[in-house]
């Protein structure tokens, strides 16, 4: 179900989420499930599948820290942020394998995608799970600073 609905609900925009580990490892991944859900307070969700082996890497910094940024996919940007989308280890900084930069945010732990033209800064709101394992999805609402701009270096 998961191809049909992804084919026909399109065009769909990409969260190119990045976080943090409790380890202090950076990383970066892409999903296609991601919608602004209210702007006054700024609020954006997205949604995180599950791992045959268990949670992403992902969800599993953003419920450690409750802190990551939603950086916006420019086609610049799009091979790299395929790349982003390997199946590797939590030790390994993902930045590095889509040969990306991480620039320090402002208002966060987690770092930004300098070459991303815009970067949302957020903390969690809640978590919600839906579907059984393993094709369960969880939603995360998160509430957004305003955008940053960076330039790539």
């Amino acid at each position: 179900m998961y191809k049909v609905m992804s084919g026909l609900v399109v065009p769909r925009p990409i969260a190119f989420v990045s976080t943090i580990s409790a380890d202090g490892v950076p990383n970066v991944a892409p999903f296609s499930y991601f919608m602004p859900i209210c702007s006054t307070p700024p609020l954006f969700a997205f949604s995180v599948g599950q791992r045959g082996d268990g949670q992403k890497h992902t969800l599993a910094n953003i419920l450690h820290s409750r802190e990551f940024v939603l950086n916006i996919v420019t086609e610049d940007i799009a091979e790299a942020m395929n790349a982003s989308a390997a199946d590797v280890g939590p030790e390994i900084d993902e930045f590095q394998v889509a040969g990306l930069t991480a620039a320090t945010s402002d208002l966060v732990s987690a770092p930004c995608v300098a070459e991303s033209p815009a970067n949302f800064e957020c903390r969690l709101v809640e978590t919600r799970e839906y579907g059984a394992p393993p094709a369960s999805t969880r939603w995360s609402s998160a509430r957004s600073s305003s955008p940053t701009s960076t330039t790539a270096s």
